[in-house]
């Protein structure tokens, strides 16, 4: 885009967007992808997100990168590799280090002071970029207190608990649903914390202890709502129709990073009570964001663990057995090397084997068969050297075999095909780095999910990438015909 050299001078550059003509616009960006989780989540979407925009940066393109859903119950680490700093977003999409514009869509739930204190961590001359839909929603302390009340109230009843991040999301998308949630455009709009309040004071059946605790953290309600208000008014609040119809008329890109992972999507997730309150595949994100299937030019990428990893309450079908001693020793060994702990909240991720049912239906529900497998590097060097995949699901009880996602996991258990894997691919770059035997498992997972991999992770920075051209799917397929004694897809 000619009109403007870097930095972006954003109030030029939104008022640009305003007044563009009406009746001359492209349908859709020049470039563009979704990044999507194909498992539980945590499995460094980031990194791909990151990688991406750099790509099309290179080719000369300035992109955009959206959020369209969730929340602060998110968790994107990204480690520069040309800094070594390490990038914890909850909020923010990890593209923030280089994308042109930030924009956090109308289907969010963000809480306006976390936003400024995430926004700190970016350099400089990146804060002003972050742009926020009018329609997003709140998500503040009051939510998060709400998560903890609502989790309470379900163990008190006996009900199973979800194991909530206690980012509050779930409060917010149901006063959503109810039609009394605020909205960011509405907050804009009050002259001073008083308004601000009655927006609040809306709120139906907030037990008074809530209200109560918020006044002691912050001396007075009042007091919060001040700071709420403060924060408001430092923010970037957009209508996001001419921003996203501008930057397609230009030519620009477009990265939309989607949140958790498809098996914690709230329809189609698991069992349907142990999933995050949004959807988690590309459609539900396009329309949270406000986007078309025709922005997507490059498609979407599905990310995967060569393991699996989880938090939250809820069955995990390929999760290590306690009773397995060396599927412990390899539960430590990851621990050991890859933390697998919750960027929101800190909590040990559960571990498991890599699930191709999972990853089969992520394809199906996001159309779309390329897959970046990450920890690569980790799975080549766990005690034992043998990994299992899961290429079946068997009911307990009448022994039926499926490789469809089943409604419910929990009446599953995993049938399992064991690989060879001892390599040492770590901070790998290029696939002449990558073994017979990677390229060997890496056709397993393909064969048993419908996958097309497109991406190797060896490591946590973003610059710990392999990518798979002719010559990587030449050594895949090779394996398929040994194996299989077929190369389809």
């Amino acid at each position: 885009m000619r009109e403007f050299t870097e930095p972006l001078n954003v109030p030029k550059f939104i008022e640009m967007c305003y007044k563009q003509h009406p009746f001359a616009y492209e349908l859709n960006y020049k470039k563009g992808v979704a990044v999507v989780g194909a498992h539980f989540g945590d499995c460094g979407k980031g990194k791909f997100d990151d990688l991406i925009i750099r790509q099309y940066k290179e080719e000369g393109y300035k992109v955009i990168n959206i959020r369209g859903q969730g929340g602060g119950n998110a968790g994107h680490t990204v480690v520069d590799a040309e800094t070594g700093l390490k990038y914890d977003f909850h909020y923010l999409p990890s593209g923030g280090l280089v994308s042109d514009l930030i924009l956090l869509g109308a289907g969010m739930l963000l809480d306006p002071i976390r936003i400024l204190k995430e926004a700190e961590k970016l350099p400089e001359e990146q804060r002003a970029r972050i742009l926020i839909d009018g329609r997003a929603t709140f998500c503040t302390l009051l939510e998060r207190k709400l998560d903890g009340y609502y989790e309470s109230c379900k163990e008190k009843s006996g009900s199973a608990k979800v194991g909530s991040t206690g980012s509050g999301v779930g409060p917010a998308v149901s006063l959503r649903a109810l039609r009394v949630h605020i909205q960011f455009f509405k907050a804009k709009a009050c002259k001073n914390p008083e308004e601000l309040k009655k927006l609040f004071d809306k709120i139906p059946d907030v037990p008074a202890y809530i209200w109560d605790d918020i006044a002691e953290e912050y001396g007075s309600v009042m007091g919060y709502i001040e700071k709420l208000y403060d924060a408001i008014q430092q923010l970037n609040i957009i209508e996001s129709m001419p921003i996203i119809q501008y930057t397609r008329n230009m030519g620009w890109a477009c990265v939309l990073e989607v949140s958790q992972a498809f098996c914690l999507d709230s329809l189609f997730g698991n069992e349907g009570n142990f999933v995050t309150s949004t959807h988690t595949t590309v459609v539900g994100a396009l329309a949270d964001a406000g986007l078309t299937p025709a922005d997507l030019t490059d498609g979407t990428i599905l990310v995967s663990k060569a393991y699996a990893s989880k938090v939250g309450g809820g069955p995990f079908v390929t999760k290590f057995s306690k009773d397995d001693k060396l599927e412990q020793e390899i539960a430590q060994y990851i621990y050991d090397n890859n933390g697998e702990c919750g960027v929101t909240t800190g909590r040990i991720r559960d571990l498991g084997w890599h699930d191709c049912v999972a990853i089969k239906a992520a394809i199906m529900r996001n159309g779309s068969r390329k897959l970046a497998v990450n920890c690569m590097d980790t799975i080549g060097l766990i005690p034992g050297k043998h990994a299992k995949i899961c290429i079946a699901y068997k009911h307990k009880v009448t022994g039926e075999i499926t490789s469809f996602w089943p409604d419910m996991q929990s009446e599953y258990e995993p049938v399992y095909k064991e690989i060879y894997t001892s390599w040492n691919i770590k901070h790998a770059n290029s696939e002449e780095m990558i073994p017979t035997e990677a390229w060997r498992f890496l056709a397993h997972l393909e064969y048993y999910s419908g996958a097309v991999v497109t991406f190797i992770g060896t490591g946590g920075s973003n610059a710990d990438v392999v990518r798979v051209s002719d010559i990587g799917r030449s050594y895949i397929d090779k394996w398929k015909v040994k194996d299989f004694g077929s190369s389809a897809e």
